[in-house]
C-alpha cells in the first residue's frame, strides 16, 4: 500500500502538468479550427466576387473607374479641390 502511495505521490505532478498541458493544446486547436473556418469563409466570399467580376465586365469598368481614377480615351477628367475643413472653434 506504502508503495502504490509512494508511486501516486511520485507521478501526480507529472499527470498534473501532462494535462494542463493537454488542455491548453486543446483550447489551441479549438482556436485554430475557428481561424481556418474563417479563412475558407473569407476565400468562398473572393472565390463568388471573383466570379462576379469575370462575368462582368461593366462592373471591372465601374471599379477601375472608382478605385483607380482609369478613364477612356477621349474622356477630360475634372478634379475639383475638396473644400476646406472648418475651423476649431475655441
Amino acid at each position: 500500500m506504502v508503495l502504490v502511495v509512494g508511486i501516486f505521490a511520485i507521478f501526480l505532478p507529472t499527470l498534473i502538468t501532462n494535462y494542463r498541458e493537454l488542455d491548453a493544446l486543446r483550447e489551441q486547436e479549438l482556436q485554430q479550427r475557428r481561424q481556418l473556418q474563417e479563412a475558407r469563409d473569407r476565400y468562398r466570399e473572393l472565390a463568388a466576387e471573383k466570379q462576379e467580376l469575370e462575368s462582368d465586365p461593366e462592373r471591372v469598368e465601374l471599379l477601375a473607374r472608382d478605385k483607380l481614377g482609369y478613364v477612356r480615351e477621349g474622356e477630360v477628367v475634372y478634379i475639383f479641390p475638396s473644400p476646406p475643413a472648418p475651423a476649431a472653434t475655441p
